[in-house]
Protein backbone atom coordinates (compact mmCIF):
# COMPACT_ATOMS: atom_id res chain seq x y z
CA UNK A 1 0.00 0.00 0.00
CA UNK A 2 1.09 2.90 -0.97
CA UNK A 3 1.60 5.99 1.64
CA UNK A 4 -0.74 8.09 -0.09
CA UNK A 5 -3.62 5.28 0.07
CA UNK A 6 -2.92 4.88 4.19
CA UNK A 7 -6.32 5.44 5.94
CA UNK A 8 -4.65 7.56 8.11
CA UNK A 9 -3.54 9.69 5.04
CA UNK A 10 -6.11 10.16 3.50
CA UNK A 11 -8.08 10.95 6.82
CA UNK A 12 -5.15 13.77 7.44
CA UNK A 13 -5.67 14.78 3.69
CA UNK A 14 -9.31 14.90 4.08
CA UNK A 15 -9.69 16.90 7.37
CA UNK A 16 -6.84 19.68 5.86
CA UNK A 17 -9.04 19.85 2.69
CA UNK A 18 -12.33 20.69 4.85
CA UNK A 19 -12.10 23.76 6.38
CA UNK A 20 -11.33 24.79 2.58
CA UNK A 21 -14.62 23.11 1.58
CA UNK A 22 -16.45 25.19 4.31
CA UNK A 23 -15.13 28.34 3.70
CA UNK A 24 -16.10 27.92 -0.36
CA UNK A 25 -19.50 26.49 0.03
CA UNK A 26 -20.01 29.39 2.64
CA UNK A 27 -19.17 32.06 0.17
CA UNK A 28 -20.55 30.68 -2.70
CA UNK A 29 -23.93 30.85 -0.33
CA UNK A 30 -23.55 34.30 0.12
CA UNK A 31 -22.70 34.71 -3.41
CA UNK A 32 -25.76 33.35 -4.41
CA UNK A 33 -27.42 35.84 -2.18
CA UNK A 34 -25.51 38.55 -3.79
CA UNK A 35 -26.38 37.62 -6.95
CA UNK A 36 -30.07 36.99 -6.39
CA UNK A 37 -30.55 40.54 -4.66
CA UNK A 38 -28.41 42.03 -7.36
CA UNK A 39 -31.28 40.62 -10.10
CA UNK A 40 -34.28 41.93 -8.65
CA UNK A 41 -32.18 45.20 -8.06
CA UNK A 42 -31.76 45.67 -11.86
CA UNK A 43 -34.76 43.60 -13.15
CA UNK A 44 -37.98 45.18 -11.01
CA UNK A 45 -37.44 48.76 -12.73
CA UNK A 46 -36.72 46.97 -16.27
CA UNK A 47 -40.01 45.33 -15.40
CA UNK A 48 -41.98 48.18 -14.51
CA UNK A 49 -40.52 50.05 -17.63
CA UNK A 50 -41.19 47.33 -20.33
CA UNK A 51 -44.45 45.70 -18.83
CA UNK A 52 -46.05 48.15 -16.59
CA UNK A 53 -47.28 48.50 -12.43
CA UNK A 54 -49.80 46.18 -13.63
CA UNK A 55 -48.41 43.13 -15.34
CA UNK A 56 -45.30 43.52 -13.06
CA UNK A 57 -48.61 42.89 -10.55
CA UNK A 58 -49.66 40.19 -12.33
CA UNK A 59 -46.45 38.61 -12.64
CA UNK A 60 -45.77 38.80 -8.86
CA UNK A 61 -49.34 37.17 -8.38
CA UNK A 62 -48.70 33.99 -10.71
CA UNK A 63 -45.18 33.26 -8.73
CA UNK A 64 -46.96 33.33 -5.77
CA UNK A 65 -49.16 30.86 -7.14
CA UNK A 66 -46.39 28.96 -8.25
CA UNK A 67 -44.56 29.18 -5.16
CA UNK A 68 -47.02 27.08 -3.26
CA UNK A 69 -45.61 23.93 -5.78
CA UNK A 70 -43.08 23.73 -3.35
CA UNK A 71 -44.99 22.29 -0.74
CA UNK A 72 -45.25 18.91 -3.06
CA UNK A 73 -41.59 18.22 -1.89
CA UNK A 74 -43.07 17.53 1.58
CA UNK A 75 -39.70 18.62 3.27
CA UNK A 76 -37.80 15.72 1.27
CA UNK A 77 -34.71 17.84 -0.41
CA UNK A 78 -33.99 18.57 3.23
CA UNK A 79 -33.99 14.84 4.26
CA UNK A 80 -32.32 13.77 1.33
CA UNK A 81 -29.14 15.78 1.75
CA UNK A 82 -29.56 14.33 5.65
CA UNK A 83 -30.26 10.60 4.07
CA UNK A 84 -27.25 10.42 1.27
CA UNK A 85 -24.58 11.90 3.69
CA UNK A 86 -25.59 9.08 5.76
CA UNK A 87 -25.27 6.48 3.19
CA UNK A 88 -21.77 7.71 2.08
CA UNK A 89 -20.81 5.70 5.27
CA UNK A 90 -22.56 2.86 4.94
CA UNK A 91 -21.82 1.22 1.64
CA UNK A 92 -22.37 1.24 -2.17
CA UNK A 93 -25.71 -0.49 -1.63
CA UNK A 94 -27.37 1.86 1.14
CA UNK A 95 -26.11 4.19 -1.48
CA UNK A 96 -28.07 3.43 -4.51
CA UNK A 97 -30.73 2.48 -2.57
CA UNK A 98 -31.32 5.67 -0.90
CA UNK A 99 -30.64 7.49 -4.57
CA UNK A 100 -32.94 5.37 -6.03
CA UNK A 101 -35.54 5.53 -3.43
CA UNK A 102 -35.27 9.18 -3.79
CA UNK A 103 -35.22 9.71 -7.08
CA UNK A 104 -38.44 7.76 -8.11
CA UNK A 105 -39.99 9.62 -5.45
CA UNK A 106 -39.27 13.14 -6.76
CA UNK A 107 -40.41 12.02 -10.29
CA UNK A 108 -43.86 11.18 -8.88
CA UNK A 109 -43.85 14.52 -7.30
CA UNK A 110 -43.36 16.30 -10.53
CA UNK A 111 -45.94 14.04 -11.43
CA UNK A 112 -48.13 16.27 -8.99
CA UNK A 113 -46.85 19.48 -10.10
CA UNK A 114 -48.44 18.89 -13.61
CA UNK A 115 -51.63 17.99 -12.57
CA UNK A 116 -51.54 20.53 -9.58
CA UNK A 117 -50.93 23.17 -12.75
CA UNK A 118 -53.57 21.90 -14.56
CA UNK A 119 -56.01 22.74 -11.82
CA UNK A 120 -54.84 26.28 -11.65
CA UNK A 121 -55.39 26.37 -15.90
CA UNK A 122 -59.09 25.41 -14.57
CA UNK A 123 -59.56 27.83 -11.72
CA UNK A 124 -56.85 30.59 -10.70
CA UNK A 125 -58.40 32.81 -13.55
CA UNK A 126 -61.56 33.18 -12.30
CA UNK A 127 -60.72 32.66 -8.29
CA UNK A 128 -58.68 36.14 -8.52
CA UNK A 129 -61.06 37.48 -11.21
CA UNK A 130 -58.80 38.06 -14.15
CA UNK A 131 -61.20 37.84 -18.13
CA UNK A 132 -60.32 38.92 -21.06
CA UNK A 133 -56.41 39.13 -22.25
CA UNK A 134 -54.85 38.67 -19.05
CA UNK A 135 -56.75 35.51 -18.23
CA UNK A 136 -55.00 33.86 -21.35
CA UNK A 137 -51.79 35.60 -20.72
CA UNK A 138 -52.00 33.95 -17.04
CA UNK A 139 -52.79 30.77 -18.19
CA UNK A 140 -49.95 30.25 -20.86
CA UNK A 141 -47.13 31.89 -18.10
CA UNK A 142 -48.80 29.17 -15.71
CA UNK A 143 -48.40 26.43 -18.67
CA UNK A 144 -44.78 26.84 -19.44
CA UNK A 145 -43.78 27.89 -15.46
CA UNK A 146 -45.32 24.84 -14.46
CA UNK A 147 -44.24 22.42 -16.73
CA UNK A 148 -40.47 23.55 -16.07
CA UNK A 149 -40.76 23.30 -12.14
CA UNK A 150 -42.21 19.97 -12.74
CA UNK A 151 -39.44 18.63 -15.43
CA UNK A 152 -37.06 19.93 -12.91
CA UNK A 153 -38.32 18.31 -9.64
CA UNK A 154 -36.56 14.96 -10.54
CA UNK A 155 -33.40 16.87 -10.92
CA UNK A 156 -33.28 18.45 -7.03
CA UNK A 157 -31.78 14.91 -6.19
CA UNK A 158 -28.52 15.54 -7.60
CA UNK A 159 -28.38 19.33 -6.27
CA UNK A 160 -29.15 17.28 -2.49
CA UNK A 161 -26.38 14.94 -3.55
CA UNK A 162 -23.89 17.60 -4.34
CA UNK A 163 -24.64 19.43 -1.23
CA UNK A 164 -24.30 15.83 0.95
CA UNK A 165 -20.64 15.38 -0.42
CA UNK A 166 -19.62 18.49 0.88
CA UNK A 167 -19.43 20.20 -2.94
CA UNK A 168 -22.33 22.45 -2.37
CA UNK A 169 -19.84 25.56 -3.81
CA UNK A 170 -20.84 23.58 -7.32
CA UNK A 171 -24.04 23.98 -7.12
CA UNK A 172 -24.60 27.54 -6.04
CA UNK A 173 -22.01 28.39 -9.00
CA UNK A 174 -24.83 26.70 -11.47
CA UNK A 175 -27.01 29.02 -9.92
CA UNK A 176 -25.35 31.95 -10.17
CA UNK A 177 -24.81 30.88 -13.52
CA UNK A 178 -28.46 30.98 -14.02
CA UNK A 179 -29.39 34.46 -12.16
CA UNK A 180 -26.35 35.76 -14.99
CA UNK A 181 -28.44 34.07 -17.90
CA UNK A 182 -31.62 34.94 -16.82
CA UNK A 183 -30.40 38.52 -16.05
CA UNK A 184 -29.14 38.95 -19.54
CA UNK A 185 -31.96 37.10 -20.96
CA UNK A 186 -34.20 39.70 -19.13
CA UNK A 187 -31.82 42.98 -20.59
CA UNK A 188 -31.58 41.29 -24.64
CA UNK A 189 -34.89 39.36 -24.83
CA UNK A 190 -37.57 41.08 -22.70
CA UNK A 191 -37.06 44.51 -23.84
CA UNK A 192 -37.28 43.40 -27.46
CA UNK A 193 -40.27 41.59 -26.90
CA UNK A 194 -41.86 42.64 -23.64
CA UNK A 195 -44.55 39.79 -23.19
CA UNK A 196 -44.91 38.02 -19.50
CA UNK A 197 -44.75 34.93 -21.75
CA UNK A 198 -41.07 36.05 -22.52
CA UNK A 199 -40.12 36.63 -19.12
CA UNK A 200 -41.91 32.96 -18.36
CA UNK A 201 -39.75 31.11 -20.89
CA UNK A 202 -36.72 32.56 -19.38
CA UNK A 203 -37.97 31.77 -16.02
CA UNK A 204 -38.18 28.29 -18.02
CA UNK A 205 -34.17 28.18 -19.01
CA UNK A 206 -33.39 29.41 -15.21
CA UNK A 207 -35.55 26.18 -13.98
CA UNK A 208 -33.93 23.63 -15.90
CA UNK A 209 -30.51 24.80 -16.48
CA UNK A 210 -28.76 24.96 -13.43
CA UNK A 211 -30.54 21.21 -12.33
CA UNK A 212 -29.17 19.75 -16.06
CA UNK A 213 -25.58 21.10 -15.29
CA UNK A 214 -25.60 19.82 -11.47
CA UNK A 215 -26.89 16.17 -12.51
CA UNK A 216 -23.99 15.89 -14.88
CA UNK A 217 -21.56 17.50 -12.56
CA UNK A 218 -22.75 14.46 -9.81
CA UNK A 219 -23.11 11.98 -12.05
CA UNK A 220 -19.51 12.66 -13.09
CA UNK A 221 -18.23 13.13 -9.14
CA UNK A 222 -20.67 11.06 -7.28
CA UNK A 223 -19.99 7.05 -7.32
CA UNK A 224 -23.01 4.84 -6.72
CA UNK A 225 -26.06 6.56 -7.99
CA UNK A 226 -28.82 5.14 -9.07
CA UNK A 227 -31.87 5.52 -11.38
CA UNK A 228 -33.52 2.08 -11.91
CA UNK A 229 -36.77 1.28 -10.09
CA UNK A 230 -35.37 -2.09 -9.14
CA UNK A 231 -33.34 0.40 -6.08
CA UNK A 232 -36.18 1.78 -5.01
CA UNK A 233 -37.29 0.96 -1.20
CA UNK A 234 -40.78 1.72 0.49
CA UNK A 235 -38.92 1.51 3.92
CA UNK A 236 -36.61 4.31 3.03
CA UNK A 237 -39.32 6.17 1.76
CA UNK A 238 -41.40 5.95 5.00
CA UNK A 239 -37.97 6.42 7.15
CA UNK A 240 -37.64 9.83 4.66
CA UNK A 241 -41.26 11.12 5.17
CA UNK A 242 -40.71 10.70 8.73
CA UNK A 243 -38.23 13.44 9.36
CA UNK A 244 -39.94 15.33 6.70
CA UNK A 245 -42.97 16.10 8.24
CA UNK A 246 -42.13 19.45 10.29
CA UNK A 247 -40.24 20.50 7.57
CA UNK A 248 -42.88 20.92 5.34
CA UNK A 249 -44.99 22.81 7.97
CA UNK A 250 -42.28 25.41 8.77
CA UNK A 251 -41.83 25.65 5.00
CA UNK A 252 -46.04 26.17 4.50
CA UNK A 253 -45.37 28.34 7.27
CA UNK A 254 -42.93 30.94 5.39
CA UNK A 255 -44.96 30.74 1.96
CA UNK A 256 -47.74 31.65 4.14
CA UNK A 257 -46.18 34.77 5.47
CA UNK A 258 -44.44 35.75 2.08
CA UNK A 259 -46.76 34.69 -0.58
CA UNK A 260 -50.59 34.37 0.44
CA UNK A 261 -50.29 38.10 1.04
CA UNK A 262 -50.60 39.13 -2.72
CA UNK A 263 -53.39 36.61 -3.11
CA UNK A 264 -55.15 38.55 -0.63
CA UNK A 265 -54.23 42.12 -1.79
CA UNK A 266 -55.74 40.93 -5.31
CA UNK A 267 -59.03 39.67 -3.74
CA UNK A 268 -60.02 43.14 -2.59
CA UNK A 269 -58.10 45.63 -4.72
CA UNK A 270 -56.22 45.39 -8.20
CA UNK A 271 -53.34 44.28 -9.96
CA UNK A 272 -51.30 47.80 -9.69
CA UNK A 273 -51.89 47.21 -5.60
CA UNK A 274 -50.43 43.72 -5.75
CA UNK A 275 -47.12 45.09 -7.49
CA UNK A 276 -46.79 47.71 -4.50
CA UNK A 277 -47.55 45.30 -2.47
CA UNK A 278 -44.85 43.06 -4.04
CA UNK A 279 -42.00 45.42 -4.31
CA UNK A 280 -42.50 46.17 -0.25
CA UNK A 281 -42.21 42.53 0.43
CA UNK A 282 -39.48 41.06 -2.03
CA UNK A 283 -37.20 44.33 -0.45
CA UNK A 284 -37.89 42.58 3.02
CA UNK A 285 -37.50 39.08 1.82
CA UNK A 286 -33.70 40.54 0.19
CA UNK A 287 -33.28 42.47 3.47
CA UNK A 288 -34.05 39.02 5.94
CA UNK A 289 -32.38 36.84 3.66
CA UNK A 290 -29.08 38.91 3.55
CA UNK A 291 -29.40 38.97 7.51
CA UNK A 292 -30.22 35.69 8.11
CA UNK A 293 -26.59 34.17 6.73
CA UNK A 294 -25.66 35.11 10.05
CA UNK A 295 -27.67 33.12 12.69
CA UNK A 296 -27.57 29.93 9.84
CA UNK A 297 -23.34 30.07 10.67
CA UNK A 298 -24.46 28.83 14.06
CA UNK A 299 -26.80 25.88 13.14
CA UNK A 300 -23.50 23.20 13.14
CA UNK A 301 -21.98 24.77 16.41
CA UNK A 302 -25.08 24.18 17.77
CA UNK A 303 -25.93 20.93 16.60
CA UNK A 304 -22.17 20.13 17.61
CA UNK A 305 -22.36 21.16 21.33
CA UNK A 306 -25.71 19.55 21.59
CA UNK A 307 -24.39 16.29 20.81
CA UNK A 308 -21.47 16.60 23.00
CA UNK A 309 -23.86 17.74 25.72
CA UNK A 310 -22.28 21.25 26.40
CA UNK A 311 -25.42 23.12 27.78
CA UNK A 312 -23.75 26.03 29.49
CA UNK A 313 -21.73 26.69 26.28
CA UNK A 314 -24.71 26.67 24.07
CA UNK A 315 -26.69 28.94 26.26
CA UNK A 316 -23.40 31.47 26.00
CA UNK A 317 -23.45 31.06 21.86
CA UNK A 318 -27.35 31.23 22.18
CA UNK A 319 -27.11 34.35 23.60
CA UNK A 320 -23.92 35.88 21.84
CA UNK A 321 -24.56 35.09 18.79
CA UNK A 322 -28.19 36.43 18.67
CA UNK A 323 -26.62 39.92 20.37
CA UNK A 324 -24.35 39.85 17.34
CA UNK A 325 -27.26 38.96 15.07
CA UNK A 326 -29.00 41.69 15.70
CA UNK A 327 -26.38 43.87 15.92
CA UNK A 328 -25.72 42.66 12.02
CA UNK A 329 -29.17 43.53 11.09
CA UNK A 330 -29.85 46.74 12.99
CA UNK A 331 -27.88 49.65 11.08
CA UNK A 332 -29.62 47.53 7.65
CA UNK A 333 -33.23 47.03 8.81
CA UNK A 334 -33.33 50.81 10.52
CA UNK A 335 -31.46 52.07 7.78
CA UNK A 336 -34.00 50.91 4.84
CA UNK A 337 -36.75 51.91 7.72
CA UNK A 338 -35.73 55.57 7.33
CA UNK A 339 -34.43 55.89 4.06
CA UNK A 340 -37.50 54.02 2.36
CA UNK A 341 -39.03 56.43 0.70
CA UNK A 342 -36.20 57.95 -1.33
CA UNK A 343 -35.14 54.29 -1.91
CA UNK A 344 -38.05 53.36 -3.41
CA UNK A 345 -38.55 56.27 -5.36
CA UNK A 346 -34.92 56.51 -6.73
CA UNK A 347 -35.15 52.63 -7.42
CA UNK A 348 -38.53 52.68 -9.00
CA UNK A 349 -40.86 55.71 -9.93
CA UNK A 350 -43.07 57.96 -8.07
CA UNK A 351 -45.87 55.13 -8.74
CA UNK A 352 -44.93 52.91 -6.52
CA UNK A 353 -45.17 55.62 -3.48
CA UNK A 354 -47.43 53.00 -1.90
CA UNK A 355 -45.51 50.87 -1.10
CA UNK A 356 -43.37 52.90 1.18
CA UNK A 357 -45.48 52.56 4.57
CA UNK A 358 -46.09 48.76 3.69
CA UNK A 359 -42.14 48.53 3.62
CA UNK A 360 -41.16 50.63 6.19
CA UNK A 361 -43.68 48.14 8.58
CA UNK A 362 -42.59 44.89 6.71
CA UNK A 363 -39.24 45.60 8.00
CA UNK A 364 -40.05 45.83 11.71
CA UNK A 365 -41.41 42.44 11.44
CA UNK A 366 -38.34 41.34 9.91
CA UNK A 367 -36.38 43.01 12.94
CA UNK A 368 -38.88 40.63 15.51
CA UNK A 369 -37.55 37.50 13.47
CA UNK A 370 -34.23 38.15 13.29
CA UNK A 371 -34.36 38.73 16.63
CA UNK A 372 -35.69 35.44 17.35
CA UNK A 373 -34.15 33.59 15.14
CA UNK A 374 -31.37 32.06 16.72
CA UNK A 375 -33.99 31.06 19.23
CA UNK A 376 -35.46 28.91 16.11
CA UNK A 377 -32.23 27.22 15.92
CA UNK A 378 -32.12 26.21 19.53
CA UNK A 379 -35.78 24.47 19.26
CA UNK A 380 -34.62 22.60 15.98
CA UNK A 381 -31.20 21.26 17.66
CA UNK A 382 -32.39 20.77 20.46
CA UNK A 383 -35.32 18.27 19.13
CA UNK A 384 -38.22 20.57 19.55
CA UNK A 385 -38.89 21.05 15.64
CA UNK A 386 -42.90 20.30 16.57
CA UNK A 387 -43.55 22.69 19.23
CA UNK A 388 -41.63 25.34 16.30
CA UNK A 389 -43.60 24.43 13.39
CA UNK A 390 -46.70 24.65 14.92
CA UNK A 391 -45.64 28.02 16.38
CA UNK A 392 -44.88 29.14 12.82
CA UNK A 393 -48.14 27.82 11.11
CA UNK A 394 -50.24 29.12 14.22
CA UNK A 395 -48.76 32.85 13.46
CA UNK A 396 -49.05 32.52 9.99
CA UNK A 397 -52.96 31.62 10.52
CA UNK A 398 -53.12 34.40 12.87
CA UNK A 399 -51.69 36.86 10.10
CA UNK A 400 -54.12 35.86 7.04
CA UNK A 401 -56.82 36.40 9.63
CA UNK A 402 -55.40 39.88 10.45
CA UNK A 403 -54.97 40.66 6.85
CA UNK A 404 -58.76 40.16 6.22
CA UNK A 405 -59.82 42.24 8.83
CA UNK A 406 -57.10 45.11 8.67
CA UNK A 407 -57.16 45.26 4.55
CA UNK A 408 -60.69 46.27 4.67
CA UNK A 409 -60.09 48.83 7.26
CA UNK A 410 -56.47 50.04 5.92
CA UNK A 411 -55.45 48.69 3.09
CA UNK A 412 -52.03 47.67 2.56
CA UNK A 413 -50.54 49.64 5.83
CA UNK A 414 -53.30 46.98 6.93
CA UNK A 415 -51.76 43.97 5.75
CA UNK A 416 -48.14 45.22 6.82
CA UNK A 417 -49.08 45.16 10.07
CA UNK A 418 -51.13 42.01 10.01
CA UNK A 419 -47.71 40.53 9.50
CA UNK A 420 -46.05 41.91 13.09
CA UNK A 421 -49.25 41.68 15.04
CA UNK A 422 -49.21 38.08 14.40
CA UNK A 423 -45.72 37.40 15.08
CA UNK A 424 -45.65 38.51 19.04
CA UNK A 425 -47.58 36.58 20.37
CA UNK A 426 -45.88 33.82 18.51
CA UNK A 427 -42.25 34.59 18.45
CA UNK A 428 -41.69 36.66 21.91
CA UNK A 429 -43.59 34.19 24.17
CA UNK A 430 -44.48 31.04 22.64
CA UNK A 431 -41.28 30.00 21.13
CA UNK A 432 -39.37 32.64 23.57
CA UNK A 433 -41.06 31.72 26.70
CA UNK A 434 -40.16 28.05 26.09
CA UNK A 435 -36.94 28.77 25.51
CA UNK A 436 -36.70 30.71 29.15
CA UNK A 437 -38.36 27.84 30.70
CA UNK A 438 -36.08 25.34 29.40
CA UNK A 439 -32.77 27.39 29.69
CA UNK A 440 -33.28 29.06 32.70
CA UNK A 441 -33.16 32.84 30.39
CA UNK A 442 -35.87 35.36 31.81
CA UNK A 443 -37.68 37.41 28.91
CA UNK A 444 -35.65 40.44 30.59
CA UNK A 445 -32.27 39.00 30.62
CA UNK A 446 -32.52 37.53 26.88
CA UNK A 447 -33.79 41.13 25.92
CA UNK A 448 -30.83 42.76 28.47
CA UNK A 449 -28.02 41.04 26.54
CA UNK A 450 -28.79 40.77 23.10
CA UNK A 451 -31.24 43.43 21.82
CA UNK A 452 -30.33 46.18 24.11
CA UNK A 453 -26.79 46.63 23.26
CA UNK A 454 -27.59 48.05 19.61
CA UNK A 455 -30.46 50.34 20.61
CA UNK A 456 -28.23 52.99 21.46
CA UNK A 457 -25.88 52.73 18.14
CA UNK A 458 -28.79 52.26 15.81
CA UNK A 459 -30.63 55.56 17.63
CA UNK A 460 -27.85 57.76 16.97
CA UNK A 461 -28.18 55.82 13.82
CA UNK A 462 -31.09 56.38 12.94
CA UNK A 463 -31.35 60.19 13.85
CA UNK A 464 -28.17 60.83 11.80
CA UNK A 465 -29.77 59.12 8.78
CA UNK A 466 -33.34 61.40 9.35
CA UNK A 467 -30.93 64.78 9.52
CA UNK A 468 -29.45 63.32 6.73
CA UNK A 469 -32.50 62.83 3.91
CA UNK A 470 -34.16 65.71 5.41
CA UNK A 471 -31.63 68.31 4.43
CA UNK A 472 -29.93 66.27 1.79
CA UNK A 473 -32.02 65.12 -1.96
CA UNK A 474 -30.99 61.65 -2.48
CA UNK A 475 -32.95 61.51 -5.99
CA UNK A 476 -30.23 58.44 -6.94
CA UNK A 477 -30.17 54.80 -5.70
CA UNK A 478 -26.73 54.99 -5.40
CA UNK A 479 -27.04 57.98 -2.90
CA UNK A 480 -29.23 55.72 -0.63
CA UNK A 481 -26.31 53.70 -0.57
CA UNK A 482 -23.69 55.97 0.21
CA UNK A 483 -26.11 57.25 2.88
CA UNK A 484 -26.92 53.47 4.23
CA UNK A 485 -23.13 52.90 3.93
CA UNK A 486 -22.18 55.81 6.59
CA UNK A 487 -25.43 54.33 8.85
CA UNK A 488 -23.47 51.39 8.88
CA UNK A 489 -20.00 52.82 9.54
CA UNK A 490 -21.63 55.00 12.51
CA UNK A 491 -23.55 51.99 13.86
CA UNK A 492 -20.65 49.97 14.13
CA UNK A 493 -18.20 52.49 15.58
CA UNK A 494 -20.89 53.42 18.40
CA UNK A 495 -21.50 49.50 18.72
CA UNK A 496 -17.67 49.28 20.01
CA UNK A 497 -17.49 51.57 22.38
CA UNK A 498 -21.23 50.43 23.86
CA UNK A 499 -22.26 47.32 22.60
CA UNK A 500 -19.31 45.04 22.87
CA UNK A 501 -17.92 44.76 26.69
CA UNK A 502 -13.85 44.90 27.85
CA UNK A 503 -13.96 41.24 27.37
CA UNK A 504 -15.47 41.00 24.10
CA UNK A 505 -13.52 43.45 22.55
CA UNK A 506 -10.23 42.32 24.27
CA UNK A 507 -11.39 38.83 22.20
CA UNK A 508 -11.75 40.22 18.51
CA UNK A 509 -8.68 42.27 19.06
CA UNK A 510 -6.99 39.57 19.74
CA UNK A 511 -8.74 37.46 16.44
CA UNK A 512 -7.74 40.48 14.38
CA UNK A 513 -4.38 39.94 15.26
CA UNK A 514 -4.31 36.62 14.54
CA UNK A 515 -5.65 37.51 11.06
CA UNK A 516 -3.35 40.35 10.75
CA UNK A 517 0.19 38.00 11.63
CA UNK A 518 -1.08 35.33 8.97
CA UNK A 519 -1.54 38.04 6.33
CA UNK A 520 2.09 39.10 7.23
CA UNK A 521 3.21 35.80 7.14
CA UNK A 522 1.83 34.85 3.73
CA UNK A 523 3.13 38.73 2.50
Amino acid sequence: MSEQDKPEVRQASADATRPRSLLLNTLSSQGVVVMEALTIAILMPLWHRVLGKELVGLWLLIWSVISFFRLVDLGLEQVTVKMIADARSRGSERMRQVTGTLFWAHVTQGVLIVGLTALCLLLFSDAVGLDGELREMTQRCLLIIGFGQAFAFPFMLFRSTLVAHQLLRISNGYRILGSILYLGGNLLVLTQSPKLETLALLNLLVALLPHLLGTIHAVVRVHDLSLSPRSFRLPLLKEAWGFSLYFTIISLSLLMGSELGKIIVKLHLDLAAVAAFGLAAKIQFQAQNFCNQVARTLTPVIAELHGAGDDARIRRIWLRGTKLSVAFTMPLMVGCIVLAEPLVLSWMTESFIDAVAPLQILLIASLINVIHGNSHIMLSMRGDQRLLAWALFGGQVLNLVLMFVFLRTHGLIGMAWAAVLSLIPMQCFVIQGHLQRREGVSALEFYRKTVVPSLLPVGVMALALWLLRTFTPLDHLIEVGLAEGFGVVLFWALFWFFGFDDEERARLRAELDKVKARVLRRA
